[in-house]
């Protein structure tokens, strides 16, 4: 029988957080969180992380309290303003005296002039509503995904007489028009088309081995383009093509054809979604080889000298581990399945 202890640390003044820490310090010095293993070899020891960073790692896992789910106790100001954890002793000094000048509570966070914020705040963090004092999304904490998609919807369009189809809309009413253009409520047929693409495009993203972070951007980009489509042809269904101006004097007249303005914005448009569309060129089918990358776009003539096609190299040996089926995760699967159930609820 091998018995394999991580050494003990040194609890806190309050005991609170010694067991978490004993894990915390197990992992960073390479040995494992149980304290019995049976039978089994010992597993290779990991790669020591410099003691200065254990130390960084440990004091950030004591004062957080993050492990333990208990949380440093918050500091006041006088006038009952609630403290951020970040500020420094001088700066929460500086904040009181902000306060008895204006006799009142303030958000207190540092401006670019290097003073405190003097705004108000209603929020139970402290702040006003420009320094995290307010919910610009209504995504649950900790879900960036919604954080995301609340940022990037706020470009669709909101409900009002400007809409070309509002006289035909169903959902266009009195009611609509009477409530503060801050309150009025997105156009539902975009958001559903702006969800559903964005569904599809998601899922493309998460069906490849190697995805870029910043893809998750472009799929907003690439709905939001999918929508603006849809907005400009609508407002071209009941134009002309084609626009033609006739100019008559006394002696001549002549006459001048151009594409509809709509026409132009559409076709725009269209271009800037085709390269949207190319940058997050990921296979279809969830089998691939991890060894995948995206289609090279075609080079043309007028390419820089630096950017031609150069001459095909001798075919390279394949890496070990390449050319295997690549299976997605499961939750990868499930975030899939889920966002197709509800793409078009509102």
């Amino acid at each position: 029988m091998t018995k394999h202890n991580p050494r003990k640390p040194k609890s806190d003044a309050d005991g609170s957080d010694a067991t978490d820490l004993d894990a915390v310090r197990a992992f960073l010095h390479g040995g494992d969180v149980a304290e019995d293993v049976d039978d089994d070899p010992e597993p290779p020891p990991r790669p020591r992380l410099p003691r200065k960073v254990q130390k960084m790692i440990e004091e950030a896992v004591r004062t957080s309290g993050f492990l333990s789910g208990k949380e440093r106790p918050h500091k006041y100001t006088k006038r009952g303003t609630k403290c951020s954890r970040v500020w420094q002793d001088d700066w929460i000094e500086r904040v009181e005296k902000t306060e008895a000048e204006l006799g009142r509570p303030i958000c207190g966070a540092r401006t670019m002039a290097g003073t405190p914020c003097t705004l108000g705040s209603n929020h139970p963090s402290g702040r006003c509503r420009f320094h995290g004092g307010f919910d610009l999304t209504g995504a649950p904490k900790g879900n960036r995904n919604a954080v995301l998609h609340g940022l990037y919807s706020r470009r669709l369009q909101v409900c009002g007489t400007h809409c070309p189809q509002w006289e035909s809309c169903p959902c266009a009413g009195d009611d609509v028009l009477a409530l503060p253009l801050k309150e009025r409520p997105t156009c539902p047929y975009e958001q559903t088309e702006y969800n559903t693409v964005l569904t599809d495009v998601l899922a493309k993203i998460e069906l490849s081995p190697d995805p870029d972070p910043l893809d998750k951007h472009n799929a907003h980009t690439l709905a939001l383009l999918h929508v603006m489509m849809s907005r400009a042809a609508t407002a071209l269904r009941n134009q002309q093509l084609i626009e033609t101006t006739t100019a008559t004097t006394d002696t001549y007249q002549m006459q001048s054809s151009r594409q509809d303005p709509c026409l132009q914005a559409y076709l725009r448009i269209a271009s800037e979604y085709r390269r949207f569309h190319a940058i997050l060129d990921y296979p279809l089918h969830p089998i691939c080889g991890p060894g995948h990358v995206r289609k090279p776009k075609t080079q043309t003539k007028d390419a820089p000298a630096t950017h031609r096609r150069t001459k095909p190299q001798a075919a390279q040996k394949p890496e070990p581990g390449q050319g295997l089926p690549y299976i997605p995760s499961l939750s990868s699967i499930m975030g899939h399945v889920t966002r197709a159930l509800h793409d078009t609820d509102l």
